[in-house]
This record gives structure tokens, C-alpha cells and sequence, in this order.
């Protein structure tokens, strides 16, 4: 299935949400709420935490430490909202929008690989295991600010049986630099939060992030503002799942399900033109041929579309990438018609390029990062960015 593309909800394609979503944030547009509310009504509640935390470690921790709390008080409950608590949503996005960011965590677990020059004594260290030997050339690395040495040291080189001994000597050198860090209650929080599953599958990003942010703090870097926006109840309900609706007595349609489309799908998935920065799946896929004919084997790995299909008996062929209703109990694929069945070949252009734009060239990421890197502390070189065509971005 991760070959495969996955529609939402409004048969946006799953990966270009999450993108989307990510880059709507980054540059402060309302349609941020939108596209999250795409991935959480379709059921993707789990992917949409892991990008919530994704994106806070890669852009915002480092300027941001103290919304780490405020997240994990929002999440704690893995967004099994009750009822009236869908606003927590849109309170976490726009949280996101009135923070600062940096582009240099990102741009380091991207770029580190960039860094042919491993010092001998890590090499050394990759062969034999002992710890010792590069303790000093850590302090070393930090001292000289080596961004890109100390990524790929913490990133790739460092053993995992290590990393709480390396997150210790990095507390004490900030301590020696003036920093007054507790370094027993850090140490320990981490190893807390470390039962949490994301934290512990990102647990080196999250210690990169801490560093660079102890950086900040040495810099007398400016901080984002401890100040956090409300949202109410009623200012999310537009953002509730649009359903047909039937005249129950007569079975005609007050709202037909081949009107959804255009009243839901209300923005271009790539308004900005910022998708041709990333590999897409599309590029490998036909994907206007699975919106027009097989969009809904496509939606059936979105558990919203996947419930509303076994509601109604139908089998997800993955073979012939069809669904298929029985043929014995015709009355289930038609009333799952009545319902679902949004026609997405039928539709005006204007109404399936929401969804099938096509993605266009326009952007670089020398371009995508000096427009976001103003906060930060790490200047790239220009020759590193222009190598860089396309990122694959897993969040």
C-alpha cells in the first residue's frame, strides 16, 4: 500500500495533504485548518499527530521549547476527541501559525549527507564501539558550531546505545558556556518521553532539535511568545464532512452525493506551487486515470471510505484494484451510490483541477529557503541547495 496513492475524505491525494498542510502552516495560510481537518475526518488520526510532532521538532522547537508541553497536553488523547472537541484542532494549527520557525533542523536531516568529511576518530569509533575516544571531538564539533559535522554525528554515526551519554555531554558543555541547564531533570524527561512511540522513532532528530536550540539560547536568539489562540466549537463546523442528504419519503435528493465535490472541495491542493519541491507519488502514477475511473478503490485506504464500503458489503479487490458489491444484493451498491457517489469524472474542470492540478515547476529550494530561513542560525551554501532537486519528505 505505501506504493500506492490514498484519497481522503474529498479525493485529495493523502501525501499532497499532508504537504499541503505542512506548507500552509509554514507560510501562515488559513487554509492550514482546512487541510488538516482533510486528513482527521478521513479518518487519518494517528498520521496527523506524527505530522503535528514531526513538524514541531524539524521547525519550531528550537525557537519554540515550551509549546513542547502544550502539545503534548493537546495530543494526549491521541485526537479521540469527545463530542464539541473538534476545535483542538484548529487551536493546534493556528498555535503553529503565530510561532517563529527555522528551516535548520530540516534542512540538516536533509543536507548531512552532503558532509563527506567524517573525522578518523568517529570512524574509529563506528568500528570499535568505544565511547571515549570521541568524547573530545564532540566537544569539539560543538565548540566550533560544526552544524553539518554534528548532524551527521548525531544523526548516522552515533550508536543508539550511546545517545544518553552523548545528550549528557552536550548538557554540560552548554552548562560550561553559561547556560544554566538542569541536567538531571532534562536527561530525565527524555527518557521519559521516550516511551511515547514517536518520540522514541525520532529520538535523534529530538535530540539535534535540543541542541540547536541551546544554540539559540547562547546566540540571545528572539523566542517565540508563550501566548495561545482559542478557538470555538462553532468556528470549526464548516469543516465537518459534507454527507448527501435524501428526502427519506420519496428517496430523492435534497443534496445528491455528485454535488459534494464542488461545494467541499473548496482550495487548489497546490495554490502556491510548492509540491514540485518534493517527490510525489503521482509521478510514478497515472493519477487523473485513478481519479476519473478507480477513485474509489484509491479512497478505500482511508478508513472513512473504508468503513462507508463494508457498511454497505462492499469487497476491496486489491488484485484488480476494484470494489466489488455482491451481485446477489444489487440494493447495496445502489443505495452505497446514493450516498458516495461523487462522480468525480463528472465534474467540471474547475472542480477536479482542485484535486488533479497539475504541479508546476516554480519554485527552487535555494528560493524556498531563503524565503524561511530569517530565524535560524545555520547559512547553507548555496551550491549545497542547488543540488537539491527534489526532497522526499516522510512525515
Amino acid at each position: 500500500m505505501n506504493s500506492e496513492i490514498q484519497f481522503t475524505r474529498y479525493l485529495y491525494v493523502k501525501e499532497e495533504v499532508k504537504l499541503s498542510l505542512i506548507l500552509c502552516i509554514l507560510n501562515k495560510k488559513e487554509e492550514a485548518i482546512f487541510w488538516a481537518y482533510e486528513l482527521y475526518y478521513s479518518g487519518f488520526k494517528n498520521e496527523l499527530i506524527d505530522l503535528f510532532w514531526c513538524m514541531y521538532y524539524d521547525f519550531y522547537y528550537t525557537l519554540n521549547s515550551s509549546f513542547e508541553k502544550y502539545l503534548q497536553q493537546k495530543l494526549k488523547h491521541k485526537l479521540n476527541f469527545e463530542s464539541n472537541c473538534e476545535n483542538l484542532i484548529a487551536m493546534i494549527v493556528n498555535n503553529f501559525m503565530i510561532r517563529p520557525h527555522t528551516m535548520d533542523i530540516f534542512m540538516l536531516k536533509q543536507t548531512h549527507i552532503f558532509n563527506l568529511l567524517v573525522k578518523h576518530c568517529i570512524q574509529e569509533y563506528k568500528i570499535s564501539g568505544d565511547f571515549a575516544m570521541i568524547i573530545t571531538e564532540l566537544e569539539s564539533i560543538l565548540l566550533n558550531q560544526d552544524y553539518m559535522q554534528l548532524a551527521s554525528f548525531i544523526l548516522k554515526e552515533m550508536k543508539d546505545e550511546h545517545i544518553i551519554e552523548t545528550f549528557k555531554i552536550v548538557v554540560k558543555y552548554f552548562n560550561k558556556k553559561g547556560l544554566k541547564l538542569d541536567s538531571k531533570k532534562i536527561i530525565s524527561e527524555y527518557q521519559k518521553n521516550l516511551q511515547n512511540e514517536y518520540y522514541f522513532d525520532n529520538k535523534r532528530v529530538i535530540i539535534l532539535s535540543k541542541i540547536m536550540h541551546y544554540y539559540v539560547l547562547i546566540k540571545n536568539i528572539k523566542l517565540g511568545k508563550n501566548i495561545y489562540v482559542l478557538v470555538e466549537p462553532e468556528e470549526v463546523i464548516i469543516y465537518e464532512t459534507i454527507n448527501a442528504e435524501l428526502k427519506t419519503e420519496d428517496l430523492r435528493h435534497i443534496l445528491p452525493a455528485y454535488k459534494i465535490l464542488p461545494l467541499a472541495t473548496i482550495y487548489y491542493i497546490d495554490e502556491y506551487n510548492y509540491l514540485s519541491l518534493f517527490n510525489l507519488k503521482r509521478e510514478k502514477i497515472d493519477v487523473k486515470s485513478a481519479y476519473y475511473y478507480d477513485w474509489l478503490f484509491y479512497a478505500s485506504f482511508s478508513p472513512l471510505w473504508k468503513e462507508r464500503i463494508v457498511r454497505f458489503n462492499g469487497v476491496i479487490d486489491e488484485i484488480n484494484k476494484k470494489v466489488i458489491f455482491e451481485e446477489k444484493n444489487h440494493d447495496n451498491e445502489e443505495a452505497f451510490y446514493n450516498e458516495f457517489g461523487y462522480e468525480p469524472d463528472e465534474q467540471k474542470i474547475e472542480t477536479q483541477n482542485k484535486t488533479m492540478q497539475e504541479i508546476k515547476k516554480e519554485r527552487t529550494w535555494f528560493s524556498f529557503y531563503n524565503e524561511h530561513k530569517n530565524n535560524g542560525i545555520i547559512d547553507l551554501d548555496q551550491c549545497i541547495l542547488n543540488n537539491i532537486n527534489k526532497l522526499t519528505y516522510n512525515c
